[in-house]
């Protein structure tokens, strides 16, 4: 029974054996033969022979040539000549405006300014093309490099031939790279002016208690060209005295100055007085007048004593002197007639009550015996200086 089994297995596997052998017999013969075979045959390479390149010859390729290369060009000192060679520009020269003001005093010049100046690579030259709508002459300024990107130029009508009116500003602004291009412009007026300043109001005020000094005051003066200066003469009309003052500036429009009155001596009377103006063009003329009037001190002397106690000097004794100002310190000037009153002396008096009094010394008017003569001054609280009397005695 276990014979028959053992037979029935060995047959199975003989058939399984048959069929695979079968099949790998078929698998074979489909193969191509050697000879057939598309691969290359030893030594029959397809490998291009050393020179035989497929690559395309120089001549054929898409390269530029040297000579024709976009890199640019390196200088002697062996950098890129960013200026000499064309380079793409990322970004082109631009500013955010341009700006005009005037300056000076003439009314003539004007500051040109560029604001926030870019370009590629840097800022080469910032320059201002300025020309007068009248004349359309062209004059270029470079501008100076004020800090941030600013730049800016003076300019004077008189490198245009003082001419008013219009003015036209042009910028232009040059890169690192030599690219140059205009990228903002201003107009600005100068006017027409050929008078000279005005004022609303000449006016003199008191400017102490006293009444020493006058106040002359000038409001609301102007000028299209701008104000210059400002000058007055004042003069007395009675006596003719004629004084020039330089009017102070104190503040936009408004000027003055101080009228000392010592320096006409506190003349009583009216005064006159006229305020002439300049302007930056040279434009000059009377702008306002005023008046004030001065009140004359009025002095006088009650009496007067001589008195000789010794071959040295007179005492002499002035009483009751009097001024409207009040008296600040009384002066005599004596002479005798022997020298004359050119070779007269000061004194100045001393006040005990109820006089004042002062020693006329022999000995400084020549040791004569003659007629003296003493003329009275009253120096007042306002410090004017005037003649009151002449006293005279015998003295031998």
């Amino acid at each position: 029974m276990k014979s028959k089994k053992l037979v029935a297995i060995l047959l199975v596997l003989l058939i399984v054996l048959g069929s695979f052998g079968t099949a790998y017999a078929a698998e074979m013969e489909s193969l191509p033969a050697p000879s057939e075979s598309n691969a290359p045959v030893p030594g029959e390479s397809n490998a291009p022979a050393p020179g035989e390149s497929n690559a395309p010859a120089p001549s054929e390729s898409s390269a530029p040539a040297p000579s024709e290369s976009n890199a640019p060009a390196l200088s002697e000192n062996g950098k890129f000549d960013a200026a000499s060679e064309p380079m793409e520009v990322q970004q082109e020269p631009s500013s955010r405006g341009v700006s005009i003001t005037p300056i000076g005093v003439t009314g003539l010049e004007f500051h040109v300014g560029a604001l926030g100046v870019n370009g590629q690579g840097g800022v080469r030259e910032v320059a201002f093309a300025v020309w007068s709508e009248k004349t359309g002459d062209v004059k270029w300024y470079i501008g100076n490099a004020y800090g941030g990107g600013d730049y800016g130029a003076a300019v004077s009508a008189v490198n245009h031939g003082k001419q008013t009116g219009k003015y036209y500003a042009q910028l232009y602004v040059t890169d690192n790279f030599g690219v140059q291009k205009m990228v903002g412009q201003s107009i600005y007026t100068i006017t027409e002016d050929s008078k000279p300043p005005d004022a609303r109001q000449v006016r003199a005020d008191n400017f102490d208690a006293v009444g020493r000094y006058k106040h002359i005051v000038a409001t609301g003066v102007s000028d299209p060209s701008s104000v210059y200066a400002l000058y007055a003469i004042v003069y007395n009309e009675e006596q003719g005295e004629d004084v020039y003052y330089l009017m102070d500036q104190y503040d936009s429009s408004t000027w003055g100055f101080l009228v000392d009155l010592s320096e006409y001596n506190f003349h009583g009377g009216n005064y006159r007085v006229n305020v002439y103006g300049m302007d930056g063009r040279g434009n000059e003329g009377i702008i306002g007048s005023t008046s004030f009037y001065v009140t004359p001190a009025v002095t006088s002397i009650s009496s007067f004593d001589v008195y000789t106690y010794s071959y040295d000097y007179d005492i002499l004794y002035v009483k009751g002197v009097e001024c409207n100002f009040g008296v600040d310190e009384v002066w005599v000037y004596a002479y005798n007639d022997a020298l004359g009153e050119d070779y007269g002396v000061w004194y100045m008096m001393d006040y005990k009550w109820p006089s004042w009094q002062t020693r006329i010394w022999f000995e400084d008017l020549g040791n004569y015996a003659s007629i003296y003569h003493a003329d009275v001054y009253v120096l007042d609280d306002r410090g004017g200086f005037t003649y009151t009397d002449t006293v005279s005695w015998n003295s031998y």
